[in-house]
C-alpha cells in the first residue's frame, strides 16, 4: 500500500483544488435569471370602503403589468382610521413585516403604491443590461451630496485591474423629499436598522430584479466600497438558495419573464419636491426595448480556478509516475 501513496496524495489535492459547485454566471446576472422578487403586502380596512379599494387593486394586478404585491382582504389589528379618514398600508415581505407606507384610501393609493417615476427607472434600466443600478439618496444638503456624488461616479466608468470594460451601471438620484418617492424613501431606509435618522448621502446598489445589497453611507460612499462591491457582483455565482444572500428586494412593476436565461437554475428561488438641482447627475440612456437581455459575461475570477486544476492535473501524472517506478525498484 505504502507504494500508492502517493497517487492517493496527489489525488486528494485534486479534489481540493477543484471547485465543488463552480459556476462561471456572475452573481447579478444569475440574480436576473432566476431570483424572483419577495412580495410585499398591502391591506385595507375591513369596511365596504376597502373591499371596494381591494377589488379595484386586485383588477389592477390581474391586468398586469406583474408587479410583487399581494393584497390581504382583512387585517384585524389594521387601524380604520388615520387622520379622521381611511387609509391602506403597505407592509415589507419577510419578517417583520415593517410599514413602508400608508395612505388615504383611494384611486390614488393604487398608483402610488404600485409605480413611482424613480422605481419605474430603475426596472427600466435593470432590463436594459445594467448589472447595477445605484440609487443616490440624497440628504438635502448640497455640499455632501455633491460630494458623494464625485466620489461614486468616476468608478461605474472606471475598467477592472484586468482591463476589462466596466459593467453597465446607472445612477438614479432621489430626493428624501419627493412624495412620489415616499415609498422607495421607506423601503431603502428599512433595509438595515441603523440607517433612519442619518441624514448623509446614501448610496445603495440595486442588481437583479430589483434586489438592494447594502447601503454605503456618508464617507462610505467611496471608490475603494464602490469596487468592492462590484467585484462581488460580477464574481461567480455560488448557486445558493436567493435567501441565504443579503439584500432587500424593491417594490417594483417590471415584466422580468422577457429575460432569456443563460444558465439552468441549479436551486429552487424562494419568493414568497424640489431639490432637483442638488447633485448635478447626467442620467445614462434607457434602451426603449428589451425583448432579451444581453448575455452576461464570463465570471473573471474564473481564469484561476483552470489553472490551478490543470497544475494539479500535471502533479498527478507526475507523482504517479514516480510511484510506479518505486514499485518497479522494489519487484
Amino acid at each position: 500500500m505504502r507504494y500508492f501513496l502517493p497517487l492517493i496524495t496527489s489525488l486528494i489535492l485534486v479534489v481540493a483544488s477543484a471547485p465543488g459547485r463552480a459556476c462561471d454566471t456572475p452573481v447579478y446576472r444569475y440574480a436576473l435569471e432566476h431570483w424572483n422578487p419577495d412580495s410585499y403586502s398591502i391591506a385595507a380596512p375591513p369596511d365596504s370602503g376597502g373591499r371596494e379599494f381591494v377589488a379595484a387593486l386586485e383588477k389592477r394586478l390581474h391586468a398586469g403589468p406583474p408587479v410583487n404585491l399581494v393584497v390581504r382582504r382583512i387585517d384585524a389589528d389594521h387601524p380604520a382610521q388615520e387622520a379622521g379618514s381611511p387609509h391602506v398600508v403597505v407592509r415589507l415581505p419577510g419578517a417583520g413585516n415593517g410599514v413602508v407606507w400608508e395612505g388615504p384610501l383611494g384611486a390614488g393609493a393604487i398608483a402610488a403604491v404600485t409605480d413611482s417615476p424613480c422605481r419605474r427607472l430603475i426596472a427600466d434600466r435593470l432590463l436594459a443590461g445594467d448589472a447595477v443600478v445605484w440609487v443616490f439618496l440624497r440628504s438635502g444638503r448640497r455640499d455632501p451630496d455633491e460630494a458623494a456624488a464625485e466620489r461614486i461616479q468616476p468608478e461605474l466608468k472606471r475598467p477592472d485591474a484586468e482591463g476589462q470594460p466596466p459593467l453597465p451601471c446607472s445612477l438614479v438620484p432621489v430626493s428624501r423629499s419627493d412624495q412620489a418617492e415616499k415609498l422607495l424613501v421607506e423601503t431603502l431606509l428599512s433595509t438595515e436598522p441603523d440607517l433612519r435618522g442619518r441624514d448623509e448621502p446614501m448610496a445603495f446598489p440595486v442588481f437583479g430584479r430589483g434586489r438592494v445589497l447594502y447601503a454605503l453611507v456618508g464617507a462610505g460612499v467611496n471608490a475603494e466600497n464602490v469596487r468592492h462591491t462590484l467585484d462581488f457582483l460580477v464574481g461567480g455565482c455560488s448557486c445558493t438558495i436567493k435567501r441565504e444572500n443579503p439584500g432587500v428586494d424593491l417594490l417594483l412593476t417590471a415584466d422580468w419573464s422577457v429575460i432569456t436565461p443563460t444558465t439552468p437554475e441549479e436551486k429552487p428561488a424562494l419568493s414568497a419636491a424640489d431639490d432637483d438641482e442638488v447633485v448635478p447627475l447626467t442620467p445614462l440612456p434607457v434602451k426603449p426595448n428589451h425583448p432579451s437581455v444581453a448575455a452576461a459575461p464570463p465570471a473573471r475570477s474564473a481564469s484561476w480556478l483552470v489553472g490551478g486544476v490543470g497544475a494539479a492535473a500535471v502533479l498527478v501524472v507526475v507523482t504517479g509516475w514516480l510511484a510506479l517506478r518505486s514499485m518497479k525498484r522494489a519487484i
